[in-house]
């Protein structure tokens, strides 16, 4: 008898990882229902096949490494896997980070909500996030709201799906197209407004990954690229959410972060300790 193939398909893009995959790819293997992983090394200095025989072996054979010869970013590396899963007829294609962690229960919990709500394209979690070193939980603040009406005017204003926490249907992403390879940065964000605009997004409120922060931070060039990202993404949908005064709000606010020295406005959020509200 054969083993039926998993429903969901894991996609971990990859590039220079080699101190965390191990760690990531372990928590996605230790699944509570099965999952299959795509790992796609976007042409890592070592590659990571050799990263996985030489920490513990050999290659699990629920896992497929894809290695790309040239690298193509986050967004280039997601599409190389959903176009494998598209082919391979996964209905669910979930997303987790190279350096961070997926709970044992998040795809199950995941699978059973989007079985049991058809209507939803992509459904997301709450995360902790975790110092690199220790992996001390140094914040629960990202909590992102758990239905579609909120989620669609939260877009407005930034980017309320955790990507690494995120599963979705494949057939939508068929439908509404893949990351945008065009993007730098924020290409997350663009693809969640294209998917809000047509259908209905989720979140479970509950912690099912824990997320890697780098104690080095974002440069202030990484950031200042972000918040180009953000204005422009929120220009291009703004036809098509303009009825939503959060919309305008929030280019206005981007518009003023991207104009304002970033030096300035790390000051500020620092000084007023400023939380990120969704």
């Amino acid at each position: 008898m054969t083993s039926q193939r998993p429903k969901v398909a894991v996609v971990m893009a990859a590039y220079n990882a080699e101190a965390t995959i191990l760690e990531a790819a372990t928590s996605v293997l230790a699944s509570t229902v099965p999952i299959h992983l795509f790992i796609v090394d976007d042409a890592s200095r070592k590659p990571v096949a050799e990263v996985f025989t030489e920490g513990i072996g050999d290659i699990p054979a629920n896992t497929t490494i894809l290695r790309s010869e040239v690298n193509t970013g986050p967004a280039g590396a997601r599409n190389v896997a959903i176009r494998r899963i598209i082919e391979d007829e996964y209905p669910y294609a979930a997303i987790l980070d190279a350096d961070d962690f997926a709970h044992p229960e998040r795809f199950a919990k995941q699978e059973a909500f989007l079985d049991a709500n058809p209507q939803i394209a992509a459904v997301g979690t709450w995360m902790n996030t975790l110092d690199d070193e220790t992996l001390a939980i140094v914040s629960t603040e990202s909590y992102p709201p758990p239905l579609p009406e909120d989620i669609r005017r939260a877009l407005c204003l930034d980017n309320c799906m955790i990507n690494t926490s995120v599963m979705f249907r494949v057939s939508i992403l068929q439908d509404t197209g893949l990351w945008d390879e065009s993007f730098y940065t924020g290409e997350d964000y663009d693809l969640f407004c294209r998917l809000a605009r047509r259908y209905d997004l989720a979140n479970i409120p509950e912690y099912l990954v824990d997320y890697r922060l780098s104690r080095s931070g974002i440069s202030l060039t990484g950031i200042s690229a972000q918040r180009r990202a953000r204005l422009f993404i929120q220009l291009r949908h703004l036809p098509h959410r303009c009825h939503y005064w959060q919309a305008w709000a929030g280019v206005l606010i981007s518009t003023v972060r991207v104009l304002l020295p970033t030096p300035w406005v790390e000051g500020y959020k620092s000084l007023t300790k400023r939380r990120r509200v969704f």
